[in-house]
C-alpha cells in the first residue's frame, strides 16, 4: 500500500522503548519484549512460514528503531518503506515481507498499522493553524465563545494542539501502560483519542499521580462488576468532567502512589545508589 501511507509499529513507546533509549537520537539497539505466551506470537508461528515471517517482524522492529521518528518505517527524505526497500536493506526475501506485512496489520495480530504520512513526519504546535479535526466543529459551536472553547480545550476537542514532545510521549506511555497493566489490555499510546484526552487534562494541570490514583480506584471499584467493568478505558476514565470527580472523589487525595524517581529513573544504576530524592529505591511516593 501506498498513497501517503506509512507503516507504523503499534505501540512503539511501550513496547520497544526504555528510559534509556528515549534519551539517545540514534539506536544502535533496541529493546524487545521476550514474552511468547501472546495471541498474536502464536498466530504469527501458525502459518507455514511462520518462522520467515518471525524473522521479518524482528527485522522489521530493527528497521524502525532506526527511523525518523523510531517506530515507523519512513526513509530519509520522507520515502516510505515497502517489501523491496526492507528486503534491500535485511536481505530477507521480498516475497517474505509481501507475505508477512498483511498478516502483521490485520486486526488478530495487530502489530503494525497504516497511518497518514503527515500525521508522523509533521506534528502540531502550539501556534499552528486549525487542523482537519478542527473543520469537524460546527459553526453553532464555534459561536458560543470563550466559554465554549474552554470547555472545549478541557475536553481535547476543538483547536486543542497535541503536544509531540518526548516529555509527552514518555508520559502518555506510563499512564496507558499502567492502565494496561491494570487490565490486562493493548490499548494503544498512539490512538489519537487518547492522547488528546490525556493532553488535554495535563494542560489543566492534573500530574500523572492522579491517572495512576484514577486508575487505581476504578480498577478495584468496577472490575469486578458486570455493568461497570466495561467503562474501563480511556475514553471514560479521562473524560475531563468524569477525570475531575473521581479525582475529587472522598479520600482520593490522601492515596499515595508510586512512580519511577524523576531523578534518576533515566541514568545509570550506579547512580541511583546515591540519589537524594529516592534513597536509592528507584521509586517516589506523590
Amino acid at each position: 500500500m501506498d498513497n501517503g501511507k506509512v507503516l507504523r509499529v503499534v505501540d512503539w513507546l511501550l513496547n520497544f522503548e526504555n528510559n534509556r533509549s528515549r534519551e539517545l537520537k540514534k539506536l544502535d539497539w533496541v529493546p524487545v519484549p521476550n514474552k511468547h505466551d501472546g495471541d498474536g506470537l502464536t498466530m504469527l508461528l501458525e502459518h507455514e512460514n511462520g518462522a520467515a515471517h518471525f524473522g521479518a517482524w524482528n527485522m522489521i522492529i530493527q528497521v524502525a528503531s532506526k527511523c525518523d521518528p523510531r517506530g515507523t518505517l519512513v526513509r530519509h527524505g520522507g520515502k516510505i518503506h515497502d517489501s523491496a526497500s526492507l528486503s534491500r536493506m535485511t536481505r530477507i526475501p521480498r516475497e517474505i515481507f509481501d507475505e508477512v506485512i498483511p498478516r502483521l496489520v490485520d486486526d488478530e495480530i495487530g502489530w503494525l498499522e497504516y497511518v497518514s504520512l503527515s500525521d508522523v513526519v509533521t506534528f502540531p504546535h502550539e501556534d499552528a493553524g486549525p487542523t482537519h479535526d478542527d473543520a469537524e466543529i460546527s459553526q453553532e459551536t464555534a459561536q458560543k465563545g470563550r466559554e465554549g472553547k474552554g470547555r472545549e480545550r478541557r475536553e481535547g476537542k476543538g483547536s486543542f494542539s497535541v503536544p509531540s514532545s518526548p516529555e509527552f510521549e514518555n508520559t502518555v506511555a506510563e499512564i496507558v501502560g499502567h492502565l494496561n497493566d491494570k487490565l490486562s489490555t493493548r490499548y494503544r499510546t498512539s490512538t489519537q483519542e487518547t492522547r488528546t484526552l490525556i493532553a488535554a487534562l495535563l494542560d489543566e494541570g492534573f500530574k500523572v499521580a492522579d491517572f495512576v490514583r484514577v486508575i487505581d480506584r476504578k480498577v478495584k471499584a468496577w472490575k469486578d462488576s458486570e455493568k461497570m467493568a466495561a467503562y474501563l478505558r480511556p475514553r471514560t476514565l479521562f473524560k475531563a468532567d468524569n477525570f475531575e470527580t473521581y479525582v475529587n472523589e472522598v479520600g482520593a487525595s490522601k492515596e499515595k502512589v508510586a512512580r519511577q524517581c524523576p531523578e534518576c529513573s533515566r541514568k545509570p544504576d550506579s547512580y541511583r545508589k546515591t540519589c537524594a530524592t529516592c534513597k536509592g529505591s528507584g521509586k517516589v511516593f506523590e
